[in-house]
């Protein structure tokens, strides 16, 4: 479990610091004060030089860039991918040889480290024409991760573009570890996709998790008692984006009801529900927590994450604008304040290198004497 992390020149931040981090972390501020980014630099940081999240980070923001050589109807045809715009990544969205950015996590025992640098690859990107002057083809992106005597390193050729392709992000032989990657689950502000909801609620059924995750939606809605995938090779295997497939079952009706009839905040619970469950010996990171949620359930939407948490052992790291959000987590401060695990609010500043921190004690003093944290 993370206790600080360090982040130097990574998107906003040419540095910033955030200690004293507990179970349960939430993250305010206002907007563009870096709390998504914050969230982006720990799922890099877990990944272990795994590039996934940075591809999807950036596809999340539409940080790409087409291939120039082609016309846009040979690009669909071609079935071409999007290439990774990475300068987005560093402070200052230069890619200048030898810049770079790192993350700095301390947990219990060790330091972890992970540096992306701008550097000349061992190969290029098989581009040799070059459509921006201010871009090489020889450079490329190199990712290391380190604790301990454990090493993880990759690197990728830019395209003449100054992008990066998926397809591309093979290691270097140079990898050196048994271990797998920390879990992590990131629930955007739009919660997960219908695929990866599938995916985690395979893993649930006919387990005690699968009841623990129907109790999280009667947070909600009471009378639901089943909840089922109809069909979910069928489901997973179509492209369609709408919650599909997800079928619950309520007392007093045999009708098979399908989850999107039952609103915005059904989904979301069951994404969070799922979704802490998926991350067992890892980490959630949640952006804009109490998306799609009534203020009223918000004390229980806590209690429930904090339950699993503690239970299955992961850290939360969630942001979120709402008043009513950090004050429904300060009622869990309150009922839980004999417990060891800490639980933290964050204040994200764009001036401040620093983070403030609100330790349990202060959460409960900001609620009694109604100060804004935000």
């Amino acid at each position: 479990m993370l206790k600080s992390l360090k982040i130097e020149n990574f998107r906003r931040f040419e540095s910033f610091e955030i200690q004293e981090l507990g179970r349960i972390n939430l993250l305010v501020g206002a907007n563009n004060s870096g709390k998504t980014s914050i969230l982006e630099a720990i799922d890099l940081l877990c990944s272990r030089a795994d590039l996934e999240p940075l591809y999807r980070s950036a596809e999340a923001r539409g940080e790409y860039v087409w291939n120039a050589h082609k016309p846009k109807v040979g690009r669909l045809m071609s079935g071409e991918e999007l290439e990774t715009d990475v300068r987005h990544f560093f402070y200052g969205r230069s890619l200048e040889l030898d810049n770079q950015f790192s993350i700095i996590g301390q947990n219990e025992k060790d330091e972890e480290r992970l540096v992306a640098s701008i550097l000349e690859t061992m190969y290029d990107g098989g581009d040799t024409e070059t459509t921006l002057g201010f871009y090489r083809p020889e450079l490329g992106l190199g990712l290391k991760w380190t604790e301990s005597d454990i090493l993880y390193y990759r690197e990728i050729p830019f395209s003449s573009n100054g992008g990066i392709v998926r397809s591309k992000g093979l290691p270097v032989d140079t990898i050196y570890a048994k271990e797998k990657n920390v879990k992590v689950q990131f629930v955007s502000s739009f919660s997960l996709d219908k695929d990866d909801l599938i995916a985690l609620f395979d893993e649930v059924v006919l387990t005690d998790e699968e009841e623990s995750s129907i109790e999280a939606l009667q947070i909600i809605e009471p009378t639901i008692k089943r909840v089922a995938v109809a069909n979910s090779a069928r489901y997973a295997s179509t492209g369609v984006q709408a919650r599909a497939g997800f079928l619950v079952r309520c007392s007093g009706s045999n009708e098979r009801i399908p989850i999107g009839s039952m609103g915005d905040g059904i989904w979301r619970m069951l994404g969070l529900a799922l979704a802490s469950r998926g991350a067992a010996g890892g980490v959630l990171l949640v952006d804009d927590i109490d998306t799609g949620l009534h203020y009223s359930v918000m004390s229980d939407m806590w209690k429930m994450l904090w339950a699993t948490a503690k239970r299955l052992d992961v850290q939360v790291f969630a942001t979120t604008h709402n008043n009513d959000c950090w004050k429904s987590l300060a009622s869990i401060v309150e009922d839980e304040s004999s417990e060891p695990d800490r639980i933290t609010i964050q204040r994200i500043e764009p001036d401040k290198k620093t983070a403030v921190t609100f330790s349990d004690r202060q959460i409960r003093i900001a609620t009694q004497r109604n100060i804004e944290v935000r």
